[in-house]
């Protein structure tokens, strides 16, 4: 079954990609936004009621934000894998047709 196996090849390029840019995301912005929430909680680099603001508006705005996104890719990604499963449960039935089908004209033909 040609096409099954291309469309499942391309459900798994789908993943790979999904898995990377989850990967992405939390190295190049949700990590680097809790080093500087915590940076500045710890009170190294800035102090006062504007960097509360501040560590308030990166938590509750941006940090979350990046958080919902990956959880969207993950829930993506998720979704993928399921559909790989259909698309072998149907790859499944399909040969399971094609096999009794064989064993119907055998029994015929005898």
């Amino acid at each position: 079954m040609q096409i099954i196996k291309l469309l499942r090849g391309s459900a798994l390029g789908a993943i790979a990609k999904f898995a990377m840019s989850a990967g992405q995301i939390n190295k190049l912005v949700t990590l680097p936004l809790k080093g500087i929430i915590s940076e500045i909680e710890a009170g190294k680099t800035w102090k006062g009621p504007s960097a509360d603001k501040f560590i308030a508006v990166l938590k509750d705005e941006h940090l979350k934000s990046s958080q919902i996104i990956t959880g969207q890719i993950e829930t993506m990604h998720g979704n993928f894998m399921r559909s790989i499963e259909l698309i072998d449960q149907a790859d499944t039935r399909g040969q399971q047709k094609a096999n009794s089908l064989g064993e119907l004209f055998s029994n015929i033909f005898r």
